[in-house]
């Protein structure tokens, strides 16, 4: 009784599609577009939940390069900056680490050089003069062999002169020292030392010439043998003189001699005959 009966088709129908019937082609559905316009998403659709949006990975595992994103343009890489603004260092980038710094070698091999390196401007090279601050020195440099001090020489050809160098004052001529510490002598130098006796000869026997203070003395030769039985004098010729005094006082009752210490002794002749039966005297007449 009923007859024919039409019931609508129910077509599938999800959040990433749109969905509709055509009378004639049947069930029809178009995808729904998740694009954002947005080149820093990756655009996805869940059937549940509908359009996602992540973020783009941009990461090239390049330390030596920084990574942002453009949403028009999408990922951009830039290279990283590894200036140091040290003129001092070689600077560069490896991917795996980034930025690198080594130091630059100033050494030019020239020991004649004093290399250093100034962070503002670089390698430095001043010159290297070798002064050992030593006046006792000649200082040079030699490419091959560097610094070079050679000993002076101070001898000034003087035989006269002690030679030496002080490592301050440089070379010192002291002259030398040709005293003997005799005063005797008069002391000198030409070409070698001379120690010459002072001339204080007076020409005359009878003084005692030599050399004391600086100058001559000339004193009276004393002639006394130190004994009382000689006259003592000075002859200008044959120098000092002891004649023996004569101890004669004439009588003839007396014993004459003469004593070292005290001169001429006049002992009183003894006429003793030892006989008691004679008066024993001396007639000095």
């Amino acid at each position: 009784i009923y007859g024919c009966v039409h019931l609508s088709v129910l077509c599938y129908k999800d959040s990433c599609h749109t969905s509709s019937c055509n009378p004639e082609t049947g069930c029809e559905g178009d995808t729904i577009s998740c694009d954002d316009n947005d080149k820093c998403t990756v655009d996805l659709c869940d059937d549940e939940l509908g359009c996602e949006y992540e973020d783009v990975d941009c990461d090239d595992y390049d330390a030596c390069t920084t990574e942002t994103c453009d949403p028009k343009n999408g990922c951009i890489y830039s290279i990283v900056d590894c200036d140091d603004e040290d003129e001092c260092t070689v600077d560069y980038c490896e991917s795996n680490s980034g930025c690198e710094y080594e130091t630059v070698n100033c050494n030019d091999y020239n020991p004649c050089t004093d290399d250093s390196c100034d962070c503002k401007t670089g390698c430095v090279y001043e010159t290297n003069y070798c002064d050992d601050h030593d006046r006792c020195t000649d200082d040079s440099c030699d490419p091959t062999y560097g610094c070079i001090n050679k000993e002076i020489d101070c001898d000034d050809g003087d035989s006269c002169t002690c030679d030496s160098c002080d490592p301050i004052d440089g070379c010192m001529h002291v002259s030398l020292d040709c005293d003997d510490y005799d005063d005797v002598t008069y002391d000198y130098c030409d070409v070698i030392c001379h120690h010459i006796p002072h001339d204080c000869d007076d020409q005359n026997v009878c003084t005692d010439d030599y050399w004391k203070d600086d100058e001559c003395h000339n004193d009276k030769l004393v002639c006394n043998d130190y004994t009382e039985c000689t006259y003592d004098y000075c002859d200008s010729k044959e120098g000092c003189k002891h004649v023996e005094i004569t101890c004669n006082d004439n009588k003839i009752c007396t014993e004459d001699s003469c004593d070292d210490s005290v001169g001429c002794v006049f002992v009183t002749i003894d006429c003793d005959d030892d006989n008691e039966c004679t008066n024993d005297y001396c007639d000095c007449e």
